[in-house]
């Protein structure tokens, strides 16, 4: 009496399954990715949300904005290479913010990550204090409509880019704030001024 045969896979039968399960990871990791984007940018744009209230508060208490990281640094308020010392004024010694959040565009990359780079931070600037009263080219000019400050984030092409804000108000050039309808990951900025999320409506 003879054993019963036992029959493995064939090639093919394993060809398919490896297709199928290719084809599946095609489809799921392009929208788990695009999901984890969605997420991101939801939490700068809650981030900005919270800086700005510190920021706001701030200036109810000192009459102006925190000193922008790159003018602090002309007046000898601190050394050049201390870019973080302007996000210092809203948590010492009046804690407006508990703690400065990170951007997550920029802080999960290996590099930024070790450096410990803040929002708007190294690859961009702090925010700037448009406070250019009598200044007769853009910054004045948008100054004057009303635009005291502002803060972004790189968004999520992680591409250093202009125009700034400032550039944008006056030349009515929307080209670089981040608009989802052009794509996720499309490049721009991810803008907050005194008047709220900066966005192409805004010009």
């Amino acid at each position: 009496m003879s054993g019963a045969r036992c029959h493995g896979f064939t090639l093919i039968e394993l060809l398919i399954v490896v297709a199928i399960i290719a084809i599946l990871a095609a489809i799921a990791v392009p929208n788990f990715l695009e999901a984890q984007t969605r997420s991101k940018i939801s939490r700068v744009r809650g981030d900005l949300r919270s800086l700005a209230a510190a920021i706001e508060s701030y200036a109810v208490d000192n009459q102006r904005p925190p000193i922008d990281c790159n003018v602090g640094s002309t007046m000898g308020l601190w050394e050049s290479t201390r870019r973080d010392a302007a996000w210092n004024l809203l948590t010492t010694p009046i804690a407006y913010i508990t703690s400065v959040p990170q951007d997550p565009f920029l802080a999960n990359t290996a590099t930024d990550s070790a450096a410990g780079v803040l929002l708007f931070e190294e690859a961009f600037n702090f925010h700037c204090s448009l406070d250019y009263k009598d200044d007769p080219g853009e910054y004045g000019n948008v100054y004057r409509q009303g635009y005291i400050w502002f803060m972004f984030s790189v968004g999520p092409s992680k591409i250093k880019s202009s125009p700034w804000l400032a550039q944008m108000v006056y030349y009515k050039d929307p080209s670089n704030i981040y608009d989802a309808t052009n794509g996720t990951r499309s490049k721009g900025y991810i803008y907050r001024s005194n008047k709220g999320e900066f966005t192409a409506a805004e010009l």
